[in-house]
């Protein structure tokens, strides 16, 4: 058994228990949706969430920032939407509740964390720090024109927008 199987068999044993049915999760692989934004607009609000649309032009983010205005509490790790607490501390919030919390920074952690998070008996929480501009797949030594055909694409928009500092960013801390 792989680690990829022992932590799938871990999740599965260790499923929320809850009293009520769990919402149903559409499938779209056999025949999708003429629009795949309306059904997931229709599911989030089902099951209590909410869509901000986008406003036709300007600032993408200013529905974001018009709903959390007056909120107490933000937490946030983006430069865009800075919050007012510190999410670093929230795995010791979830200890203060009485819930199993952990933080990780460093790579080689988050292996054994995760085996011990997905062990807890009841809900849990594990805060991952990662790099924000960093590759979620490391860079292959193999590299496919299409690959680099798309973050040329991704770079040159980006510096169109003015966001020269983010492809900055994501070669600094992406090229060893």
């Amino acid at each position: 058994m792989s680690s990829r199987d022992d932590i799938l068999a871990s999740i599965r044993a260790n499923l929320p228990r809850v009293d009520r049915p769990l919402p149903s999760v559409p499938l779209f692989d056999d025949a999708p949706p003429a629009s795949l934004p309306d059904p997931f607009k229709a599911n989030l609000h089902r099951m209590g969430g909410l869509f901000l649309d986008p406003p036709a032009s300007g600032d993408i983010l200013a529905p974001v920032r018009a709903k959390i205005v007056d909120a107490k509490i933000v937490c946030s790790t983006v430069r865009e939407l800075p919050g007012n607490r510190d999410i670093a501390g929230a795995a010791e919030v979830a200890k203060a509740v009485g819930l199993w919390g952990h933080m990780v920074s460093k790579a080689g952690e988050v292996e054994d964390a995760v085996r011990t998070w997905l062990s807890q008996p009841g809900p849990a929480l594990l805060h991952v720090k990662v790099k924000p501009m960093e590759l979620v797949t490391p860079p292959s030594p193999v590299i496919s024109p299409e690959a680099v055909v798309g973050m040329a694409v991704y770079s040159a928009r980006a510096m169109l927008h003015g966001k020269g500092h983010d492809v900055w960013e994501m070669i600094v801390e992406n090229i060893p």
